[in-house]
């Protein structure tokens, strides 16, 4: 555990903020996010629907690499009335809109990366 954590800091030196705290970019971040996918067996089905609130303010990512502030616009149940299945988002900057199941609206754009790789 210490020489693979000793490995990133070395890797990631260059942004070393203050001790512990690094500032990545997404690929950095994804690289660091597909390493523990590989490693712990990381799969979607393991991925949970977080707190959401219609119109609450959330991330998503389309591409693994960028992350989109949305505003939660709708929730459906189409098969059990206790599991959300469907999810619909706007962009906050912008037009687009999405229908998404609800475990890939996160609360940070991290999260939103993380789940990206998940898949």
């Amino acid at each position: 555990m210490y020489a693979a954590e000793n490995a990133w800091h070395k890797l990631f030196a260059a942004n070393r903020v203050k001790g512990e705290w690094f500032d990545l970019d997404a690929k950095q971040f994804l690289k660091i996010a597909r390493e523990f996918k590989a490693e712990f067996r990381v799969h979607s089905r393991d991925r949970v629907v977080e707190d959401l609130k219609i119109g609450g303010i959330y991330y998503i990512s389309v591409d693994g690499i960028n992350t989109i502030q949305v505003e939660l616009v709708e929730l459906e149940y189409f098969n059990d009335p206790n599991k959300f299945d469907h999810a619909i988002v706007n962009e906050i900057r912008g037009r687009q809109s999405w229908s998404l199941f609800p475990d890939e609206v996160r609360t940070t754009p991290i999260g939103a990366l993380f789940n990206y790789v998940t898949n």
